[in-house]
């Protein structure tokens, strides 16, 4: 995390060109580091402190830690998953908050945004369909860049999106990710970086 918040300090640039922060083929390691990136870049937007931005990078390297407990067959599953092996993968958030919990080098907010980064504003999200107003900033910042980044990465039961395309689905979930989350995202990124076709 001091690695990213340093690379982020000294780069004058408004926005970044996101595609330059895909520097892994791992995915959930290389998920992991692009959503923590793009998480401190949007946090210093958001209009977070130097002290938030360090540990909503720390929230976003760990958002998916509980990952670690769920069955290798479903995590890396080459087909899309059933209800039953979608509601075990959905219990990540739990297994990394539980995880974390113990931690006592860690801020309730990093544990807080790695449980509640798949909530939503209008409660649909999950684990606990918690309302807006119980939704952490870490967390709905973590949620528009994990949606994002996902929407951009190629997955085997999935093609990858555009940049442009996952912008577009990003800016039609009003009712689901924090407005002004999603408006310090949109300032943050290049939406049409060099060799684009426009």
């Amino acid at each position: 995390t001091e690695d990213l918040l340093r690379a982020i300090e000294d780069n004058d640039a408004v926005a970044v060109d996101i595609d330059a922060l895909k520097i892994s083929d791992e995915y959930t390691f290389k998920h992991s580091v692009d959503v923590a990136t793009m998480s401190m870049i949007v946090a210093q937007k958001y209009g977070l402190d130097d002290k938030q931005v360090y540990e909503i990078g720390i929230a976003g390297l760990l958002h998916d830690i509980g990952k670690s407990k769920i069955p290798n067959e479903i995590l890396n599953k080459a087909a899309r998953l059933t209800d039953e092996e979608f509601a075990i993968m959905k219990q990540h958030s739990v297994y990394g908050y539980r995880i974390l919990q113990s931690k006592e080098d860690l801020s309730m907010e990093i544990k807080l945004g790695v449980l509640q980064h798949h909530e939503k504003m209008n409660s649909h999200g999950y684990p606990l369909g918690f309302p807006s107003d119980k939704i952490t900033s870490y967390a709905k910042i973590l949620t528009v860049t994990d949606i994002y980044d996902a929407l951009v990465t190629e997955r085997p039961y999935k093609s990858a999106f555009s940049q442009r395309d996952a912008v577009e689905i990003i800016m039609s979930m009003t009712e689901e990710l924090d407005i002004t989350a999603m408006k310090s995202f949109l300032e943050s990124i290049i939406l049409y970086p060099v060799d684009s076709i426009v």
